[in-house]
């Protein structure tokens, strides 16, 4: 799941059938490590904790690169989940991908869509007890919470500050400059200067996160 100016994008939704296996969370890594993910999220609810003890060591082995964090869930899940989600929905702030869908119906267990997110996602009321299954659906609606606090940010006003920033590095290019990435960090030097004076400018690393139900 990646954040960016407002809105939530969400890549990949799936599930895998083995609990706290090391194929499984091996899985799990290696798909935290595919989208290059800042932030794992795990519902401490599930093993009480257990789960994120036996996760953080396989994740540093294969994505050192990813910290972990653990999130309690409380309340009814039928009205915890349509809380979260209904707005961010309603107001058009989510993307989902046709592959992320796809993949959602190809993980399914015996061909069981009930165990589908997007399923789970159009039938789910606030009646208590209204799915037979909806490990998916809380999976994201906590993924959604979890980025709830980013969406103060007008997509507007963060489409404006990118054009802005690519319209000051085409002057700077026309004009002389010439931008490089070094180290991950975006430099621009003056061709006109003397050789080694240059200014740093740090652009912002896209920000995702996938999460463990």
């Amino acid at each position: 799941m990646y954040y960016l100016n407002g809105y939530i994008y969400v890549m990949e939704v799936g599930g895998l059938l083995g609990g706290y296996s090391d194929v499984v969370l091996n899985k799990l890594a290696k798909v935290a490590k595919k989208y290059k993910v800042n932030e794992v999220v795990i519902e401490g609810n599930f093993g009480d904790g257990m789960y994120l003890k036996l996760f953080e060591p396989v994740l540093k082995k294969t994505y050192s690169n990813c910290g972990v964090t653990e999130v309690k869930s409380t309340g009814q899940k039928e009205l915890r989940i349509i809380d979260t989600l209904e707005p961010v929905i309603s107001n058009h702030k989510m993307c989902v991908t046709p592959e992320c869908i796809r993949n959602d119906y190809s993980t399914v267990p015996e061909s069981d869509y009930k165990y589908a997110c997007f399923y789970q996602l159009t039938r789910i009321t606030v009646d208590r007890g209204s799915l037979i299954h909806d490990d998916r659906l809380d999976a994201l609606a906590i993924g959604v919470k979890y980025l709830v606090d980013f969406m103060g940010v007008d997509a507007d006003e963060g489409i404006n500050e990118l054009t802005e920033e690519w319209l000051e590095e085409s002057m700077e290019s026309l004009y002389g400059f010439y931008t490089s990435n070094i180290g991950g960090v975006m430099v621009t030097e003056d061709r006109h200067s003397p050789k080694g004076t240059s200014k740093g400018v740090d652009r912002y690393k896209d920000k995702g996160y996938t999460f463990k139900k």
